[in-house]
């Protein structure tokens, strides 16, 4: 079994402050934790965590992660207008090629942000599953489902996930882009599909006012209700966004175990209007979690930067400066994250499976005294990646990626980035 032993972590996140500590990971699972604590003669790696901050590995609850591709290509527009005139139009014609080189590039960006498991909804997801088993980290993947797109037919769909491998690092959704673009029929092949084979629901949630409105229109409901009455509102729900909801859709879907993703990088950037209610739907039971969104919407996937983007933007909308703190806002990014994804719930002690990661501690703009706290510190002024271990298996060591090659993926990219614009504007 695969060991690795953190030496003298300078601080750890989730442990307190304490210089000098041991941390020994026997095949993902922490064995051991203190001072005198030793890996054995076995042990796989060890990783010297002197000037680091040790922590267990962020999720990423909300990604389109090839969308890398239309990074910077679509701007300056409200979402519908995003979606029918920018969006839509350039990934009806993306090839399998050309979402496994966004993909992949889009996965080294996560590594290098501390992420050891994210979210995804995207076309030609057995492309994204391939490479993100490739590079050793854990994915929820939902491949897209939209009417009007064939790529993204539900039977598609299914085919990508009843093919996907056996992994651990796999878990399997369906990605119904959202209640204005699936049609109730479709709606409810998903939830029989789901149920059948316990897969989770990973769709688009409230995000405007618009679709709130496109859905009671269309449903006499709100949108929370009519996928209630849908029978989709259960524990296997990740509501991303989640926006322009009252207290009584959050007390539903916090009655029921649903999951949602907070996005205040891309809800702002699309200027969606709202906030999304996190401590109401924390308040009703709700599993809450950050996510960035695809690269087209946020232009990154630095989810430490999101995390702070909504821990403020929360303060500043309820006039609350204690409101969304550093600790709830980290358990959002770890323990929770992993738990809507689902996968076991992280902790940094002993007898828990834990991805760790390791952070800078002095690079000029983290180093604080040492009474200061390694949380506030990673949320506040964010943090550079140095090593993560997944399950185990290094992924990145002394910040150098193990399992991709870097210069490979990013001439990959930009290949398939000639492509589509010269397929744009031939």
């Amino acid at each position: 079994m695969p060991g690795v032993i953190f030496r003298n972590a300078y601080r750890t996140a989730g442990y307190g402050s304490r210089a000098g500590l041991n941390i020994y990971v026997e095949d993902g699972v922490v064995q051991r934790v203190g001072e005198g604590v030793r890996g054995g003669e076995l042990s796989d790696w060890v990783v010297d965590c002197a000037n680091r901050i040790v922590s267990p590995g962020l999720a990423n609850c909300h990604t389109h992660l090839a969308m890398t591709l239309l990074r910077g290509l679509a701007e300056n527009a409200h979402l519908e207008q995003w979606l029918s005139r920018l969006v839509w139009p350039i990934e009806s014609n993306l090839t399998r090629e050309q979402v496994r080189a966004g993909a992949r590039l889009g996965l080294v960006e996560l590594i290098r942000n501390g992420v050891t498991a994210f979210a995804d909804m995207y076309f030609h997801e057995d492309q994204v599953i391939e490479s993100t088993i490739q590079a050793g980290i854990r994915i929820l993947a939902s491949p897209a489902v939209l009417d009007s797109n064939a790529q993204a037919g539900l039977g598609v769909a299914e085919s990508v996930l009843t093919g996907a491998p056996r992994s651990p690092l796999l878990r399997l959704g369906l990605g119904p882009q959202s209640t204005y673009s699936c049609s109730q029929g479709t709606l409810e092949e998903v939830k029989s599909l789901c149920d059948e084979h316990g897969w989770r629901v990973h769709t688009h949630l409230a995000e405007t006012r618009w679709s709130q409105i496109s859905c009671e229109k269309q449903t006499g409901l709100r949108e929370s209700f009519y996928l209630e009455r849908l029978g989709l509102v259960n524990s296997r729900l990740l509501a991303a966004h989640s926006v322009w909801i009252t207290k009584q859709e959050a007390e539903l879907l916090g009655r029921n175990g649903s999951s949602t993703v907070f996005c205040p990088v891309s809800n702002t950037k699309l200027a969606e209007g709202g906030v999304s209610p996190v401590p109401e739907l924390r308040e009703a039971g709700a599993c809450t979690t950050f996510g960035t969104d695809g690269a087209a919407s946020n232009n990154s996937l630095n989810l430490l930067e999101t995390a702070k983007f909504g821990s403020l933007l929360m303060k500043h909308s309820r006039w609350a400066a204690d409101i969304l703190g550093p600790e709830e806002a980290w358990r959002m990014l770890t323990t929770d994250g992993y738990a809507a994804l689902g996968f076991n719930p992280e902790k940094l002690e002993e007898g828990s499976e834990c991805d760790i990661v390791t952070f800078d501690a002095k690079s000029p703009g983290v180093v604080a005294p040492g009474a200061a706290d390694p949380v506030v510190l990673l949320i506040y002024s964010g943090g550079r990646a140095v090593d993560s271990f997944v399950n185990g298996s290094p992924v990145m060591l002394e910040s150098r990626v193990v399992n991709l090659d870097e210069e490979a993926v990013v001439a990959d990219y930009h290949r398939a980035t000639q492509q589509l614009t010269e397929d744009k504007n031939p």
